[in-house]
């Protein structure tokens, strides 16, 4: 493999990638140096030719540039093609970088050097900006969470180049010839992007924006809809608010750092060169955090206690420019404003955002940078001109401080508000709305008129949680809906409200039996009778005797409700016919009832109808008995375990809920056909069942795991019920290292697999390779899952998801944090299965050749391995 793919793989570039990475990564490349040769040449000649006083001024005059660009770039960004508005945009920014350049050069005209300056601060974010429209045009989801990264790495190695050519170049060439390398550089960058669609068409992810919409008109209203969701969003006001106290704070600081480089170089070159240096130095910098240390910031920390950190050191740097007006001063607040900022607080940023909705991010991004930033910098601006006709000017520097005090708070309120934006989602999710408090007048309201609105199934959604939470407000407006229900809406409706006092609307219940159907009859029935209504008890033989099974089934329920001794008889009578009848909904009307209230004498029934061929009836049958335990022998409890083969996995489920009434000897020897199971909650409920019934559960589940009596898909959920009973860490050390052992067994093993000169089924011998490398993965994750107790359980778990990935880079993070784990015996055994260690390690040498590996799979009780190599014996 040469050296352009390893850089590929390592940078998680698949191979069809190759060529629009490489792509991405110039074209960043030349964005990028392009910004910081602009960055450079247009502080130095403002600061320099213009004067740097005038700088409050063009603050003002950029938030003014910035809100009405900004506006019109949402108006038309949806509409046309990221390409094609592209080329409008950098052919608008050539022309006007080479009218200043004329300007200054040529024409030598004195205030070409604010415009260039202005020119410069709107180009840089409107270019940044569409980039990254642009990328999530060309890149779909999945791509853009691999590649954004490496293509933005790719913008800051321009910087630093750009740095690099200010610095030894401005001295050669001249500080406004750098307007020409810039336009030099978006040009070259324009024909990248013109040849590639030429070739390759419109960005594939590119959706037009509705058609019939006044562009500006449009984008106001994004602005609007975000000032409104502001109002509702205790998450976008104080990130709002925040981001307009941290501009002043952050522009005041520029201000301050310019006036003191502009005060210490006294040539425009040495400035020039300074500031290339300079944006080397902290782009450099920028970088590496980026890369090594920002997503481990926020792994460790959490993204809460990271979103204070720009605060501090914003605070940090003010206090240092306070109390030493000086160039070292500055430098910090430099690396504060150039580093943190782009590596620690943007990141952050981003993610907050990601907070709220999908469908406001947009227009709480057009808030932001629309109106928040413009009026900060029209406020800061504004600010520094009237503090300029101040003696002490400097004291401005105060109020600097204040601002990024009020930052801090909003921060502070940030980190609340962000946890509270998401518990509204899952409330919005179980349809409890947002903006209320739960227990508030105004929340049972919503939920009353959740209720009563025309959507069944979210009328019976809200109607669950009235019931749930406050079932003292829920009968009446259940009872307004059911006025204008269909049957089944009413059902539905009836059923929520059955373990409640009705007595309040028993009038208005018996209304309603007039005019309803069989289904809905037998619920209302079902709730007079629950509720021992006297008015009711005169048709419980009605009910009895008629011919509709739910209403046989609720009549013969009011017998033993009301212990209508006269009628038993023919209660016991009429269930005997329902639950032998041919048509399943007697029987389950049956069923239903013996849920309610069990008979012993219908035991021999329920057996038999666990042969039935309706999985319905099945799975009521098996309800009963686990309430009703009628299985108490090993003959009957065959039943049970033959449902244990079932395809339905509820019917599964609920066959072992009933081995809890079987004996103890019954359930363990069942207990292993449990732990294979396919689906998890059957292996769940065999632990449960195991842990309640068994006298020694702790026992059998370590000896299963430790001797390999059974897959390690069983052997995981064996180990989670022993972790549940047993907190001896000594256990899972000893079962960490018997894994690792299986594993490497199984690593010896693969080895002499291809060696063998007897094996004629190629087939069958891939099998058995391909089952053997499976069985190593899962041995390992047997190992590490045991190894929670004894080590850290989230490295633990990262490690886990690393081998997992199947990405070979987070497999080699993943086996260099294993190298280090406090147990250096373990360690070291986990790193022999991954870096070949196994061939020089004479105790897992144990086969002599392939043979010795075939009676070695004989002898492991595990089905698929057994099964391959009987195969192999048969070829």
């Amino acid at each position: 493999m040469n050296l352009p793919d390893r850089l590929a793989k390592f940078f998680l570039v698949k191979e069809d990638e190759h060529y629009s990475t490489a792509y991405f990564l110039v074209l960043f490349l030349l964005i990028g140096a392009g910004l910081a040769v602009g960055r450079g040449s247009a502080d130095t000649l403002f600061f320099k030719r213009y004067g740097i006083e005038y700088l409050p001024v063009m603050y003002i005059s950029f938030g003014i540039l910035l809100s009405i660009v900004s506006a019109m770039y949402a108006a038309f960004a949806d509409r046309i093609a990221a390409e094609k508005f592209f080329v409008v945009i950098i052919a608008a920014t050539t022309i006007l970088l080479l009218g200043c350049w004329v300007l200054i050069s040529v024409l030598q005209w004195s205030n070409a050097y604010p415009l260039y300056y202005l020119v410069y601060e709107v180009a840089s974010e409107l270019l940044m900006m569409h980039a990254l429209l642009y990328v999530n045009q060309n890149l779909e989801t999945m791509q853009a969470k691999r590649l954004t990264p490496l293509i933005f790495a790719a913008a800051q190695s321009g910087k630093i180049i750009g740095g690099l050519a200010l610095t030894f170049a401005s001295p050669v060439i001249g500080v406004q010839n750098f307007i020409l390398l810039w336009v030099a550089l978006i040009l070259i960058a324009l024909t990248l992007i013109i040849i590639r669609h030429r070739r390759s068409g419109v960005s594939p992810y590119f959706r037009s924006g509705k058609k019939g919409r006044k562009g500006l008109a449009y984008s106001i209203d994004q602005i609007i809809q975000g000032v409104q969701f502001a109002k509702r969003s205790r998450l976008l006001r104080s990130l709002s608010l925040a981001l307009f106290f941290i501009v002043i704070g952050f522009y005041i600081i520029t201000y301050t750092v310019n006036s003191i480089y502009s005060e210490t170089f006294s040539t425009e070159e040495s400035l020039s060169t300074f500031f290339g240096l300079l944006t080397v130095v902290n782009g450099t910098i920028a970088l590496l955090i980026q890369a090594f240390l920002t997503s481990k910031l926020f792994r460790i920390f959490g993204i809460k206690k990271i979103n204070l950190v720009f605060p501090v050191t914003t605070l940090t740097s003010y206090l240092f420019l306070i109390l030493s007006f000086t160039f070292p001063a500055a430098l910090f607040a430099s690396f504060n404003k150039e580093v943190i900022m782009t590596a620690i607080r943007s990141p952050v940023r981003n993610l907050l955002f990601n907070a709220l909705p999908d469908y406001m991010q947009g227009r709480a991004r057009a808030l932001s940078l629309a109106l928040v930033l413009p009026c900060a910098l029209i406020v800061t601006g504004g600010f520094l001109l009237f503090m300029q006709n101040l003696e002490e000017f400097r004291i401005y520097l105060y109020a600097g401080l204040f601002s990024v005090f009020v930052y801090l708070y909003y921060n502070i309120k940030i980190n609340s508000a962000y946890v509270n934006a998401i518990l509204s989602t899952l409330r919005a999710k179980v349809f409890i709305p947002e903006g209320v408090n739960t227990g508030s007048i105004e929340l049972i309201n919503q939920l009353k008129k959740g209720v009563v609105q025309e959507d069944s199934d979210i009328s019976v959604s809200y109607a669950k949680l009235l019931a749930k939470e406050y079932p003292e407000q829920v009968l009446q407006v259940v009872l307004e809906r059911i006025r204008t229900a269909d049957h089944a809406l009413s059902d539905r409706l009836l059923k929520l409200i059955i373990d409640i006092d009705l007595r309040e609307i028993e009038e208005e219940l018996w209304v309603i039996l007039k005019r309803s159907d069989n289904h809905l009859k037998a619920t209302i029935y079902s709730l007079l009778f629950n509720q021992k209504s006297s008015r009711a008890m005169i048709d419980v033989e009605s009910c009895v005797y008629d011919k509709n099974p739910r209403l046989c089934s609720v009549g013969i329920y009011g017998v033993f409700q009301y212990k209508i001794i006269a009628l038993e008889s023919k209660a016991k009578e009429a269930l005997g016919t329902l639950l032998e009848s041919k048509d399943s909904t007697a029987i389950l009307a049956g069923l239903q009832l013996l849920e309610q209230h069990y008979l012993e004498e219908y035991g021999p029934i329920l057996k038999k109808l666990l042969l039935h061929d309706s999985s319905q009836i099945v799975k009521a049958v098996l309800r009963v008995l686990y309430i009703w335990p009628v299985i108490t022998n090993n003959d009957e409890s065959s039943l049970l375990k033959n449902l244990l083969q079932q395809e339905d996995p509820e019917i599964r489920i609920l066959a072992v809920d009933c081995h809890i009434h079987l004996p103890a000897a019954v359930i363990e020897d069942s207990a292993l056909i449990m732990l294979e199971d396919s689906h998890p909650r059957v292996r769940e409920c065999a632990i449960e069942v195991l842990q309640n019934r068994s006298s020694n559960p702790a026992g059998l589940l370590f000896g299963w795991i430790i001797n390999n009596k059974c897959t390690p898909r069983a052997q995981q959920s064996a180990l989670h019920g022993l972790r549940l009973i047993l907190p001896d860490v000594a256990i899972y050390e000893r079962i960490a290292e018997a894994k690792v052992e299986d594993a490497l067994k199984c690593r010896a093993a693969i080895k002499i697999i291809p060696d063998n000169k007897v094996l004629t089924s190629q087939t069958a011998m891939q099998l058995l390779q391909a089952i053997l490398k499976e069985r190593i993965q899962q041995f390992v994750d047997l190992s590490l899952a045991s190894l929670e107790y004894v080590e850290d359980k989230s490295t633990i778990n990262i490690i886990r998801a690393g081998l997992k990935s199947g990405d070979n880079r987070q497999i080699a993070y993943a086996c260099e944090v294993m190298r280090h784990l406090k147990n250096r015996h373990l360690s070291k055994m986990l790193g022999q299965i991954y870096d070949g260690g196994i061939e020089k390690n004479k105790r897992y040498s144990i086969f002599g050749d392939f043979k010795d590996v075939i009676h070695w799979c004989t002898r492991r009780q595990d089905p698929w391995v057994q099964v391959v190599t009987k195969q192999i014996v048969l070829s």
